[in-house]
């Protein structure tokens, strides 16, 4: 057993001292180098999340500035179909500036980054080619709002000319329809007898009385026109009663003729030849199978669709 006034003894005090102050100096040299490691590792961290903000904000730029310039391309590209579409050829400046943006854009975009440099380099370009496309369009303007003034021009110089061709065909229409009245045929002194004969010779005399009528004695001239043509011309001669009916004998004596676009009865035809000169018209008898009515009767002649006189008879 060992004495306790040893235990306590200066020698032993002095080794638990010893022990105590190495325990403290080495605690105390762990926790700086825990520090000094913590800070390292706080600094590296704070390192690599400012150079990942970095990448991330020139990825951004990048992309940003990659997708500007392609749109820029796209202008160029419709601005330069419709600038062709007028015969008007682009700068070599610019077509080498819109070369240059395009092959840096594929390089980027292949690399799927770019250096400082090469950002700057493709934004100076894209500014460039903003402020020659600018230029571009307001060329284009200027022609746009040229061919919209000829356009109007045009229209208004088509609607005048239809207007004129409209005007000219009014006119042609006219000369054509008094050329048409002009070469018509005029009847002339047209006389009209209502016969019977006499019961004692047979001889035909004149009668006004309308059941005595037995043949009706047609004769007229055809009046002088240098204008119509010559050639056979087929005369259709209408009597109409004082019904205002057409008269006509039972069988294939009358018919139809084109009158003013419609179908008109006629009594009898017959045809004549003409040469530009005055002649007589065939003198004609018609004679009636069933006895006529008092009142007037009208006579008219007509041929190739118009009308070319009229005489009129009374009977009693």
């Amino acid at each position: 057993m060992v004495d306790q006034n040893e235990a306590n003894s200066p020698k032993e005090t002095e080794k638990k001292s010893k022990a105590r102050a190495l325990l403290i100096g080495i605690i105390g040299a762990l926790l700086l180098i825990n520090g000094v490691l913590l800070y390292k590792y706080f600094k590296k961290s704070n390192e690599a999340e400012v150079v990942e903000k970095t990448l991330t904000n020139e990825n951004i730029d990048l992309k940003g500035s990659l997708e500007t310039a392609e749109l820029l391309l796209i202008q160029y590209q419709e601005d330069s179909i419709a600038l062709a579409g007028k015969n008007i050829e682009l700068s070599k400046a610019l077509i080498e500036k819109k070369n240059e943006i395009a092959n840096l854009v594929y390089k980027l975009r292949k690399n799927g980054k770019a250096s400082a440099a090469e950002l700057a380099n493709l934004k100076s370009k894209i500014s460039d080619l903003q402020n020659q496309i600018m230029a571009l369009e307001e060329e284009n303007s200027g022609l746009r709002d040229e061919n919209t003034a000829l356009i109007g021009e045009k229209t208004e110089l088509q609607g005048q000319k239809a207007q004129l061709e409209t005007e000219k065909n009014e006119i042609s229409a006219e000369r054509e329809k008094y050329k048409s009245v002009a070469q018509r045929l005029q009847a002339g002194n047209i006389d009209i007898q209502t016969n019977k004969k006499r019961w004692i010779d047979k001889k035909e005399i004149s009668t006004d009385r309308a059941k005595n009528v037995e043949s009706i004695k047609i004769s007229f001239n055809i009046l002088e026109n240098n204008m119509a043509n010559r050639g056979k011309r087929m005369i259709y001669v209408k009597i109409t009663g004082p019904n205002g009916v057409t008269i006509t004998n039972p069988g294939n004596e009358g018919g139809t003729f084109a009158y003013e676009n419609y179908e008109s009865r006629y009594t009898y035809k017959m045809s004549t030849d003409f040469n530009k000169e005055s002649k007589s018209g065939p003198t004609t008898v018609w004679r009636p199978k069933g006895e006529l009515k008092e009142g007037k009767y009208v006579v008219e002649f007509y041929t190739e669709g118009y009308k070319m006189g009229v005489g009129s008879f009374i009977l009693k």
